[in-house]
């Protein structure tokens, strides 16, 4: 949530503008997100690997850094127009 939480998302639906609140709701996604840390035997390095499961869908997406799961969201124009 600290991520993500600078960024103007407004969710409640303004009550003035004639539209109903079902109209006003933004296009949800919701993602269960899961972290693993993968040790290498060669040289005692750790790297950290993140996956994504669609809620709705069931549809998996697997990142191998913080940088892909990132610009998965960045990419995504639905969640990028909300953000704007």
């Amino acid at each position: 949530f600290a991520l993500f939480s600078h960024l103007p998302i407004s969710i409640a639906p303004s009550r003035n503008e004639g539209h109903t609140a079902r109209e006003k709701q933004p296009h949800c996604h919701a993602y269960l997100l899961r972290c693993r840390q993968e040790q290498d035997a060669h040289n005692d390095i750790s790297t950290w690997r993140f996956s994504l499961e669609g809620v709705q869908d069931s549809k998996r997406h697997g990142f191998a850094d913080l940088h892909a799961l990132l610009a998965f969201f960045t990419a995504d124009n639905s969640i990028r127009k909300r953000w704007k």
